[in-house]
């Protein structure tokens, strides 16, 4: 018998333990795989579930400081997919940072999106490919439309957060006083009356 199959049997058993009860209880990447290989007759836009995100933090020189990845869950109504701005808040919340004399605000949402009809599939394998085309820029506080993508780009679309750095602003009102008094402010407003006029 012959010795050196059952010791590397042995080390697969011992050393890739997790990875075989993580991969092997999940059999969607061998169906992804086979409709990859039927893709010229399963080229159908679908609805996706999530969309991968990806968070840019932009210091005030106009520098990538730090990029993060996560993903988000997509809402399904009325055969439309929304990435709700209820959830787009949260993320932008979850992932708002402050420094040491600035904060990063979300100043802008970015979707990369290939909405592309399958029959065109041919003309993107031939290098007519260009990025900006499926480059869209969407305001902080709507919802984004996602419109059904062939299932391939699903993970190439993606959504982006631009989050630049600001200087944060001191209030003259938080300054802790040495004396132990506090400040007061009185502000001034002129009332203006208006007279009825008698005839």
């Amino acid at each position: 018998m012959d010795t050196s199959f059952y010791s590397l049997y042995g080390f697969l058993e011992i050393y890739l333990k997790d990875y075989w009860s993580i991969y092997s209880m999940d059999d969607n990447w061998v169906q992804e795989l086979e409709r990859i290989s039927t893709l010229s007759q399963n080229a159908l836009k679908e609805f996706a579930l999530d969309i991968p995100v990806t968070i840019l933090y932009v210091n005030r020189n106009n520098e990538l400081k730090q990029k993060v990845h996560d993903k988000m869950t997509l809402h399904n109504t009325d055969n439309k997919t929304f990435a709700t701005k209820e959830v787009l808040l949260k993320k932008m919340c979850q992932y708002k940072k402050f420094g040491e004399n600035s904060k990063y605000v979300c100043k802008e949402l970015m979707l990369f999106h290939v909405p592309i009809e399958p029959e065109q599939i041919v003309h993107l394998a031939n290098g007519a490919f260009e990025p900006k085309r499926f480059f869209h820029t969407f305001p902080v506080t709507d919802s984004i439309e996602i419109e059904p993508s062939i299932f391939v780009f699903h993970q190439i679309n993606q959504l982006y957060f631009l989050f630049q750095e600001v200087v944060a602003l001191k209030s003259c009102l938080k300054k802790e006083n040495k004396d132990g008094l506090t400040k007061r402010v009185r502000l001034l407003i002129k009332r203006q009356t208006r007279r009825k006029e008698t005839v």
